[in-house]
């Protein structure tokens, strides 16, 4: 399951590098299952800054000012 999580986040990557070479995006959001297992991914594996918290939602930072925000689905 890890694998195929990483593969996928390496889908994810190649596709937001294309995007980041044509535009700028203020942020993206990004779906997730579990909120506090994606928290834990992006600050401690990818290195991320956490920014604002809601019980809904996380906003990790990149690269500034450039956001990613992790939602949790209902």
């Amino acid at each position: 399951m890890v694998l195929k999580s990483l593969k996928r986040l390496e889908r994810n990557i190649y596709y937001i590098e294309i995007i980041m070479t044509k535009l700028t995006p203020f942020h993206l959001a990004i779906p997730v299952k579990n909120l506090s297992e994606s928290k834990d991914f992006y600050e401690n594996i990818l290195g991320c800054k956490r920014g604002r918290e809601s019980m809904n939602g996380q906003i990790m930072i990149f690269w500034s000012p450039t956001c990613y925000s992790c939602r949790s689905q209902s």
